[in-house]
């Protein structure tokens, strides 16, 4: 009996370890296979973001300060993500946003980056 609930209990171990394998994100590149360009990706997020107006604390959008994109591969699909640093008057805001094969957006993600400086 022993032997069996530690068999299962390997098992089981075993089968979620690779589930949770399979569903982490992985970094690959923007390359022909993946099937992004990383200027096209990088461009309509500076997009997406230069055309947001919903943020009224952070003040008057000033310009786009850093620009970042990567390919993610998760479940099994492939997907652009990228890193756009939007500054304003009161603060700058890190937009992460995540497109499928068409280009549709998948995931936004914002985090405000206070400047003491200002």
């Amino acid at each position: 009996m022993k032997k069996y609930y530690i068999i299962s209990v390997i098992a089981l171990l075993l089968i979620t370890a690779g589930i949770c394998y399979f569903a982490i994100p992985r970094k690959c590149g923007l390359t022909k296979e993946t099937g992004y360009k990383a200027s096209e990706v990088i461009q309509k997020a500076s997009d997406i973001v230069e055309n947001k107006k919903e943020d009224k604390a952070a003040g008057e959008f000033v310009a786009i300060s850093e620009t970042y994109a990567c390919g993610i591969k998760r479940m099994g699909k492939t997907y652009a993500q990228t890193q756009v640093k939007a500054v304003y008057d009161n603060y700058s805001i890190m937009y992460t946003i995540t497109f499928d094969k068409s280009m549709k957006v998948v995931e936004t993600y914002k985090k405000v980056i206070k400047d003491d400086s200002k």
